[in-house]
């Protein structure tokens, strides 16, 4: 069964949201290590955030990500396309 250009490009998409998921908990991660550790990304000391200021700036960090991702999906898509 032959694949259709639309249902490779959507392939091709959900790659790159899955990456960009990926991408965004490791980022996450990160900034959750560094900030309980008591550390910045300069590598000083820095006060952590209150618990609400970090919910938010997970979800801020995850959905950068997955929309980073989706747009390169779009960008990707659009440019392997047959013309």
């Amino acid at each position: 069964m032959a694949v259709t250009e639309q249902e490779r490009r959507k392939g091709v998409k959900k790659r790159f949201i899955v990456g960009g998921v990926a991408m965004g908990v490791l980022l996450s991660g990160g900034y959750l290590f560094l900030n309980l550790t008591g550390r910045s990304f300069t590598g000083e000391w820095a006060p952590p955030d209150p618990l609400g200021i970090r919910f938010v700036n997970v979800f801020l960090i995850l959905a950068a990500c997955v929309l980073q991702g989706s747009i390169l999906g779009r960008v990707v898509g659009f440019l392997t396309r047959k013309r």
